[in-house]
């Protein structure tokens, strides 16, 4: 981490997913925006890989906001 820009890479080879967004990400990683809407709505933009790589993040980052938990 850098500042506001985190790096994440594997080892010495190309990281299979990079995308840039902005605050609005929150929408996303709080399930509010799935993730093919993040993309055409420009909350995130992917840079290299594939987009259904971003449907993995999503699961994996998820953060609920407060509130009934979903089933």
């Amino acid at each position: 981490m850098h500042g506001s820009t985190l790096d994440v890479t594997r080892g010495d080879g190309l990281a299979d997913l990079v995308f840039a967004a902005g605050p609005d990400i929150r929408l996303l990683i709080s399930g509010e925006l799935t993730p093919d809407r993040a993309i055409t709505t420009g909350v995130v933009e992917l840079l290299r890989g594939r987009g259904e790589l971003l449907d993995r993040f999503a699961a994996m980052c998820t953060v609920y906001t407060r509130g009934p938990l979903p089933h």
